[in-house]
């Protein structure tokens, strides 16, 4: 390439050296040479070499880039050889940790292990995915409307209700119990305003709270989940809470209700047996009106609250060091059995 240039620099020189004896010529030189020796004649030999010089290096560049192209495309072909390599070794290792993992699995005596994180987040998410409830949501929701509703019709929990023996014997319980805080239709806003004050309590004495309130005011059935979806929310809370020790056995069978469970005494169940093994005081803060979109009043609220009495009751009977106490406020009607057994 270099040669070439050189010839090509060459060529030109001679042209500009002819050139220039021609210019220093006379005028009468000019008129006689430019009959004896016109300018395709004079320049014409350089001029040629100056093309085939040029056409020349054109070629050798067009050469040049594809060597260059040619030694591109060994370059990249190595590198995918490099790499079809090295995921062939990474499949390899992966088959060899998966056959180690299941030969591990097969020898080991104890088959009631606990499980692992990995397992325990497939329950809650099982539970959370099959719920429509969203008790963070619904929590801070009604948080804001507590606040609006204060700061717009000044409507405040009478400090009676704070005061009350009852609540403060409720509070002060060693064991799991249940209390019922009851209001009248038009004061569904303040008892729910009530649950929020509880449940701001409790978290700044971090105290676990379990939340299933319904956050808006309004009524209507698009804004009312149903009641297995209220209890599918509990259960996801309780496991996500819970803190305790699950053996795979238990994983199981968990696994297997929490796909399996239909009704409303089966989702009990199962929040019942994620808080058996919690060694610690936890209060699930609900409303009763959650539970009755689709069923019928007064026998409704009665069969609610048996149902969560039951499931204190069976806590209590095994027991089992959990302490879950149960907030239920209403302006529904339950009998004067029901209100008792609470």
């Amino acid at each position: 390439m270099t040669d070439a240039v050189e010839g090509l620099y060459a060529h030109i020189i001679r042209f500009l050296i002819r050139a220039h004896d021609w210019y220093r010529e006379g005028t009468l030189r000019h008129i006689v040479h430019s009959v004896t020796r016109p300018a395709d004649l004079r320049y014409h030999d350089v001029l040629e070499n100056i093309q085939a010089g040029s056409r020349n290096i054109e070629q050798l560049a067009i050469a040049g880039s594809q060597v260059e192209l040619r030694q591109m495309h060994t370059i990249l072909k190595l590198m995918a050889d490099r790499v079809e390599r090295s995921e062939s070794t990474i499949l390899e290792m992966r088959r060899m940790m998966i056959n180690h993992q299941a030969i591990n699995s097969s020898s080991l005596v104890d088959t009631n292990q606990k499980v692992s994180d990995l397992q325990f987040s497939e329950m809650v998410r099982i539970a959370a995915e099959l719920s429509s409830f969203d008790p963070l949501e619904s929590y801070n929701q009604a948080v804001i409307v507590r606040n609006l509703r204060q700061r717009n019709q000044r409507v405040n929990v009478s400090s009676a209700f704070w005061q009350s023996p009852t609540l403060k014997k409720f509070a002060e319980c060693p064991k799991s119990s249940l209390m019922l805080v009851k209001g009248t239709f038009q004061e569904r806003g303040a008892m729910r305003d009530a649950a929020v004050r509880v449940t701001e309590e409790l978290k700044n004495l971090n105290i676990t709270t379990i939340w299933a309130v319904r956050a808006q005011i309004s009524d209507r059935a698009t804004n009312t989940p149903s009641p297995l979806d209220v209890l599918k929310s509990l259960v996801a809370q309780a496991l996500t809470t819970s803190g305790s020790a699950h053996s795979e056995k238990s994983t199981a069978l968990s696994c297997t209700q929490l796909r399996t469970a239909a009704t409303t005494k089966e989702w009990l169940e199962i929040l019942g047996a994620a808080l058996a093994d919690v060694s610690r005081e936890i209060y699930i803060v609900l409303e009763l009106d959650i539970f009755m979109s689709s069923l019928s009043a007064p026998s409704s609220a009665d069969e609610i609250i048996a149902l969560f009495n039951n499931l204190l009751e069976e806590l209590t009977n095994r027991g089992k060091k959990s302490i879950v106490k149960v907030l239920i406020v209403t302006n529904k009607c339950a009998t004067a059995k029901a209100l008792q057994k609470a």
